[in-house]
């Protein structure tokens, strides 16, 4: 029997500071398939919780951690990271396999370049599942990666790329967490100025015309 699999139904990963995650954040190190197939028996029974309108098992944004792939070989990380974008392009809901891609791949080059690669073969559920997981992603990827959201945009017109658009420009006004010592309205204030600042960097060129039209109706 796995050991990873012993944590499938423990409900509170949050429990003494993440005892849960603190451990799997190591164990995964040597165990990455375990570690990871489970974290898909969560995703598996939460939708199953679901269906039977049941409470599920909290797997993903915990409070303390989440289990970190970063010790994970990089040839290892793509491999976990193609097979989680394959079921979530399938999925009926993605929210959870995008919390599990972020986490598994990253968000280096060769991470988004697994998005770019399937893109060209998704149907429109695949389209929406990937808007989901751009929204579960860093905030602001759309000028961070300005070049991943061009070329991926390229690949889809009509509707399909509107959709897209709007999970750039949404996930582009997310501000990340973390403690903010002022006022909530000072944060705000600052919050703006920087998104204004980087709207104002952003590239005039073609292929960005409509998420650049999208973006300044923040501003």
């Amino acid at each position: 029997m796995s050991v990873a699999s012993e944590f499938l139904f423990v409900r509170d990963w949050d429990f003494d500071q993440g005892a849960v995650p603190r451990f799997l954040s190591r164990f995964v190190n040597l165990f990455p398939d375990e570690t990871y197939n489970l974290l898909l028996g969560r995703i598996d029974h939460a939708k199953h919780a679901r269906e039977d309108k049941q409470q599920w098992l909290r797997t993903f944004r915990l409070v303390h951690q989440n289990i970190s792939f970063g010790g994970v070989p990089a040839e290892k990380r793509r491999e976990l990271g193609r097979d989680c974008l394959s079921r979530l392009i399938a999925a009926d809901s993605a929210d959870e396999y995008a919390e599990l891609f972020w986490d598994i791949a990253g968000y280096d080059e060769s991470s988004l370049r697994l998005i770019l690669d399937v893109a060209p073969k998704i149907d429109e559920r695949g389209v929406q599942n990937i808007a989901t997981l751009l929204g579960k992603a860093v905030p602001r990827l759309a000028f961070t990666n300005t070049g991943f959201a061009r070329d991926l945009l390229a690949h889809f017109t009509g509707k399909n790329r509107e959709r897209l658009v709007e999970a750039f420009a949404y996930q582009a006004r997310r501000y990340g967490g973390g403690v903010y010592a002022g006022s909530p309205e000072d944060l705000m204030t600052q919050q703006q100025k920087q998104f204004a600042e980087q709207m104002a960097a952003f590239p005039d060129e073609s292929g960005l015309e409509d998420l650049a039209r999208t973006l300044r109706k923040f501003t």
